[in-house]
C-alpha cells in the first residue's frame, strides 16, 4: 500500500484546500461588512433633551415677585417638566442617525400657553438639522398651526434646515384660558408643541444630526438673555395668538 506524505496533495485536494482558505480569509471581513452595515442601518435618527431648567415659582404669574410670596403662583406636580415659567429652558439634540423611507422622529414638549398679564412670555421653539439631502420635511407645530423649515445648501452634499416659531399667548378674555389646580391661582392653555423630522423619499437618508431648544423669548442659549425684539443674530419665525399666527409681533429666537 502506497503511504502519501501529508505535504503532498492530489490536484483536486489542493484547489479544494485553497478555496477554502480563501473562504477562511474571506469570513472576517463578510462579518465586519455584515455587521457594520446592520449597525449602520439600525440606528435610527431620535431627538433627546440633554439640558433643561424648570422654575417653580412663576415669576410672570407672580407680578414678578412685587406681591407677597404668600400669592406667588408655583408649578404643581401635575406640571412638573411642562414649560411655563418664564426662565424654563430645554436643550435637545439629534443623534446623527438615519431615517428609513416614510420614516418619522418627533420630540413633544407639554407647554402652559401664558395669559400675558404682565406684557408678551410666549416660548421660542428653534431648530437646526444637517442632512445629505434636501428632501426632508422638519416641522415646528403647534394646535392647529405647522412652520416648515426650508433646507439650504451648506456645502458638498449636504444640507441645513434652520428655523423657529413663537408662542403661543392668549389675551386674559380668551375661552381657552383655564385655571391651574394646586398652583396658587395660576392660569394659562395647556398645550403641546412637537418638533418633526420626517423621510417622505423612497431612500434611507444617514447622517442626520440636529440640534433643537425650548425657551422663554429673553433666553439665549449661550446664557445671556434679550428682550423680543433684541440681538444681533435671530430669526423671526411665526408667532402664535390667540391661535392664530400674528402679522405684528415677532420673537427673537436662535436655534
Amino acid at each position: 500500500m502506497h503511504l502519501r506524505s501529508d505535504c503532498k496533495h492530489t490536484f483536486g485536494e489542493t484547489v479544494f484546500i485553497l478555496h477554502r482558505r480563501r473562504l477562511i480569509l474571506a469570513l472576517p471581513i463578510l462579518f465586519l461588512l455584515a455587521t457594520s452595515t446592520s449597525a449602520y442601518a439600525q440606528t435610527p435618527f431620535a431627538w433627546w433633551a440633554y439640558n433643561a431648567r424648570f422654575g417653580f415659582y412663576i415669576e410672570q404669574e407672580s407680578a414678578f415677585y412685587a406681591i407677597p410670596q404668600s400669592q406667588w403662583v408655583y408649578r404643581s406636580s401635575a406640571l412638573a417638566g411642562c414649560h411655563w415659567e418664564l426662565d424654563d429652558m430645554q436643550q435637545i439634540t439629534g443623534n446623527g442617525g438615519s431615517l428609513d423611507p416614510g420614516g418619522t422622529s418627533v420630540y413633544t414638549a407639554c407647554i402652559i400657553a401664558d395669559d400675558p398679564k404682565y406684557g408678551i412670555w410666549g416660548f421660542n421653539y428653534g431648530i437646526t438639522l444637517s442632512a445629505p439631502s434636501p428632501a426632508l420635511v422638519a416641522t415646528i407645530s403647534l394646535p392647529g398651526f405647522t412652520h416648515r423649515l426650508t433646507a439650504v445648501k451648506s456645502g458638498n452634499n449636504n444640507w441645513t434646515y434652520t428655523g423657529c416659531a413663537s408662542g403661543p399667548i392668549y389675551t386674559s378674555s380668551s375661552p381657552d384660558i383655564v385655571n391651574l389646580p394646586n398652583t396658587n391661582g395660576g392660569s394659562g392653555v395647556p398645550t403641546r408643541v412637537t418638533l418633526s423630522v420626517s423621510n417622505p423619499t423612497k431612500f434611507t437618508v444617514h447622517n442626520i444630526s440636529s440640534s433643537a431648544f425650548i425657551a422663554d423669548g429673553d433666553y439665549q442659549a449661550n446664557g445671556g438673555e434679550w428682550d423680543w425684539f433684541g440681538g444681533a443674530n435671530y430669526c423671526r419665525g411665526p408667532f402664535i395668538a390667540n391661535g392664530t399666527t400674528s402679522p405684528v409681533f415677532y420673537a427673537d429666537a436662535q436655534p
